[in-house]
């Protein structure tokens, strides 16, 4: 049967078998209820909470705006008042005690003992005597501007006005004008239920209450006074617990010029009342908005219902291996990519196959690949020359290998020649790095391994041996650069041979003291051309010499802002180095470079040959 045919069933035909799942995917998915539900519920949870904080917002704020305005309140009638004590006192500083019949009744004259104790009224209410208590001079010296008096229920403003000297003792007199405060506070403190508002003297008197529950007898047991007492101060705002009344909030502030003190208090539950008036509002339009959410909720839900119903089925039939089986409602937003995801996935489980086969393959040969590199990086370190051992005692030499992947392209060989007391040195540095440049470090190994008996005396020889190898298996596309040091210990001679090798730092030793010496051998590189033109160069080493031979992967080494290692940091650490060992030098040499290095990858193959001669 081809494929075209498969293609063209319909899917009312196909042979899915018909399992009580699949029978029940749409009768058992019941998610736009589950929707529903859960809006409702988060939308009504959502508008507790957000009820509750904004509840919590407007007491807060109604609080202070009830504290605002009783201050608000105060300054402007404490003005007022002020304005009329002023008023009723200005005949006392500007005229004499005999004051015309017709103004003797504005005030009443008052003469008061202190060794008596006793207040004899002069004027204003007949010739007779009155006890302290009942004017309230026991704690009061009249200091302020104005006093505040209450006498017989009546009100008072008080003023001493002189203090009259006797033969026995000294006699005050005392000015009182009678005053109604109820007038002046009247218009901001008239209505008691949302505000209680009473003024205290100092002395313990009160002068005024603007509601009937704080009177005489029972301002004392009032909270907000006894917190004033407590407290001793001219002015604050403090939350206090009256009996059955709950919490209040109350604010107290001295009146300036005078002994007296207003309170001013409102409770808790007016102003939660006043609350409760903007719940309710925001319960209604939760409701209503709890209701407008439901229904908005079951009608997008109903038709996206019926594709979640198709899908369910077309995903079953999927997980049957019906790969061409696509859902016959269509689908829009989310529900459409979910749809075609599907579809694509199905057409690519045949490639995903393959991929993941064709992976395997490749780790496969990736692993074949990494033993190999393993191999060959065992290999590339058997090429290295062992350490130098029975070298003369005033020879020194230590050497840095760190290739840039599993093999490197960098090479250096050291033989010592006991029997005509030389030492031969080498490093090579091969284009690239990696499989390619390894291999013809080996092959430069094995010709170095030949021609060793005969480098004193011929190393021309070596270097055309290796040009040629370079040139005839490297096709032009390969080279290297080269660096040969015959040290000849009887004579106290060094000759440098070089190939277009970087300049290596020397330092000769005169008068006790390393001094650098500018080694400068311009020549070809190796691999190019049929013919090579080797530079060389003899030095007198009989006072002493430090030799640092190298790669240039050490130096073009960058750091992770890019900036390269460099010849003067090279030559500034080697200037540091002279006077150590070879050992403690290259982990000098290796610790800076580090530091520098940092995090940064290494770009290139790096080798190092340190060279002491006492």
């Amino acid at each position: 049967m081809s494929s075209k045919k498969i293609q063209n069933k319909k899917p009312k035909k196909d042979k899915t078998p018909k399992t009580k799942a699949v029978k029940n995917a749409r009768t058992k998915l019941k998610l736009h209820n589950f929707i529903i539900i859960l809006t409702s519920i988060a939308t009504l949870a959502g508008f507790i909470i957000f009820g509750y904080f904004t509840l919590n917002v407007l007491k807060q704020h109604k609080v202070r705006d009830t504290i605002a305005m009783l201050y608000y309140d105060f300054s402007h009638e404490t003005t007022l008042l002020l304005t009329k004590l002023y008023n009723l006192s200005i005949e006392a500083s500007s005229r004499t005690i005999n004051l015309p019949p017709e103004e003797q009744k504005n005030y009443i004259k008052l003469e008061y003992t202190p060794e008596t104790k006793k207040i004899v009224v002069k004027k204003g209410m007949g010739r007779k005597s009155i006890p302290l208590e009942e004017v309230g001079l026991l704690k009061s010296s009249l200091t302020d501007k104005y006093n505040f008096l209450s006498i017989a229920g009546h009100v008072y403003v008080a003023k001493k006005i002189s203090q009259v000297p006797s033969a026995d003792d000294q006699k005050i007199e005392i000015r009182m004008w009678p005053i109604d405060i109820r007038p002046v506070l009247k218009n901001r403190y008239k209505d008691s239920k949302n505000k209680k508002v009473y003024i205290v003297t100092r002395e313990g008197k009160l002068i005024y209450s603007n509601s009937r529950v704080i009177t005489t007898a029972t301002f004392e047991s009032r909270q907000l006074l006894k917190q004033f007492i407590n407290a001793q101060l001219r002015e604050g705002q403090i939350e206090v617990q009256q009996p059955n009344e709950g919490k209040i909030y109350g604010f107290f502030a001295t009146i300036p010029l005078t002994n007296a003190v207003l309170f001013a208090e409102s409770s808790e539950n007016i102003i939660i009342d006043q609350v409760l008036g903007v719940l309710k509002d925001l319960i209604i339009v939760a409701l209503l908005i709890l209701l407008a959410v439901i229904i908005a909720t079951h009608i997008g839900l109903r038709n996206i219902k019926i594709m979640l119903d198709e899908l369910a089925l077309f995903i079953l039939r999927f997980s049957h291996g019906m790969f061409n089986v696509v859902p016959k409602a269509k689908s829009f937003g989310e529900l459409q990519l979910l749809r075609d995801s599907f579809v694509q996935l199905g057409g690519s489980l045949i490639e995903r196959d393959s991929k993941i086969m064709n992976l395997l393959e490749k780790e496969k040969e990736k692993i074949s690949m990494e033993k190999e590199f393993e191999i060959a990086k065992s290999v590339q370190q058997n090429l290295l020359p062992p350490k130098l051992k029975g070298a003369h005692t005033s020879v020194d030499l230590e050497s840095i290998y760190m290739p840039a992947e599993k093999v490197a392209g960098d090479w250096y060989f050291h033989y010592y020649d006991d029997e005509r007391k030389t030492l031969i040195f080498s490093i090579v540095d091969i284009s690239g790095h990696g499989a390619g440049s390894a291999l013809f470090t080996a092959m430069i190994a094995s010709i170095f391994a030949l021609e060793t008996p005969n480098i004193i005396d011929a190393p021309n020889d070596l270097f055309d041996k290796i040009n040629h190898t370079i040139k005839h298996f490297g096709t032009g596309e390969w080279h290297a650069t080269m660096q040969l040091g015959i040290l000849d210990i009887l004579g106290n001679k060094l000759t440098f041979y070089n190939a277009g090798h970087v300049s290596p730092m020397m330092y000769l030793k005169k008068a006790e003291k390393y001094q650098q010496k500018a080694v400068s051998l311009p020549s070809n590189i190796l691999g190019l051309y049929e013919t090579t033109t080797i530079a060389t160069q003899s030095y007198d080493v009989s006072g002493g010499l430090f030799l640092c031979l190298y790669s240039d992967g050490l130096t073009e080494q960058v750091n992770p802002e890019g900036k390269a290692y460099g010849n003067k940091a090279l030559r500034n650490c080697c200037k540091k180095l002279v006077d150590k060992s070879t050992q403690d030098a290259a982990a000098t040499l290796m610790s800076e470079y580090r530091n520098f290095q940092q995090d940064a990858k290494q770009v290139d193959d790096i080798s190092v040959l340190l060279i002491k001669y006492k």
